[in-house]
């Protein structure tokens, strides 16, 4: 912060706070105390200590290390941008990799007495009921195609638990309607024998 000092011979000077600059017809030059302190081996001090605006309208001080105490503070928020932006994108890859993940689960074929599913890469669905025809899943929902309606999907919750596949349909409020869930054996296991570590809570009791 600059101090204006009245000095008896000369009104317009103006010297700095700590005494070592004075500003003399339109730039700041060494006090006396300066010189002294350098000619006793002193370092030589700031040699721009502020820039004075025209003093017309009074003294306006400008300080030049003011855009360095800005540099942090932006370096600060670019980081953290940069952070959110890397959390959104990796967020992405994820979903995208865990949807992926879940969809290979499902290919192939699964089966019980009463009906059987071949799951194709390419999004069809042979249904030997004849009632199903395409597929997609989306995290833990299955979206199913009816061959009677292509323009409606119905939503179905599902799980897979090693060698056993768990279908239950969704209600118009999207619960879960677990009485007519459905269960499932992987190709190659005979359905009653068929093994699995954990069966869902949204399905009814075995």
């Amino acid at each position: 912060e600059m101090m204006m000092m009245q000095h008896p011979e000369d009104s317009e000077i103006q010297v700095s706070e700590d005494g070592y600059w004075k500003f003399v017809e339109g730039s700041w030059i060494p006090t006396e105390l300066q010189l002294n302190a350098l000619a006793q081996g002193a370092l030589p001090h700031d040699s721009n200590p502020a820039i004075p605006v025209n003093q017309a309208s009074g003294l306006v001080t400008i300080y030049t290390h003011a855009d360095s105490e800005k540099k942090p503070v932006t370096f600060v928020i670019g980081i953290s941008m940069l952070g959110v932006i890397l959390l959104i994108v990796l967020s992405g890859v994820l979903y995208v990799w865990a949807s992926s993940l879940a969809e290979e689960d499902i290919l192939g074929t699964w089966h019980n007495p009463e009906q059987t599913f071949r799951f194709d890469g390419d999004g069809t669905l042979t249904d030997s009921e004849g009632i199903w025809n395409e597929w997609r899943v989306d995290g833990n929902r299955l979206y199913l195609v009816s061959a009677d309606e292509p323009d409606m999907e119905y939503y179905f919750q599902y799980s897979i638990s090693n060698e056993v596949l768990f279908i239950a349909p969704l209600d118009d409020d999207y619960s879960v309607m677990r009485d007519s869930c459905s269960v499932y054996a992987t190709k190659g296991v005979v359905w009653e024998d068929a093994e699995y570590s954990s069966w869902p809570s949204w399905c009814a009791d075995e």
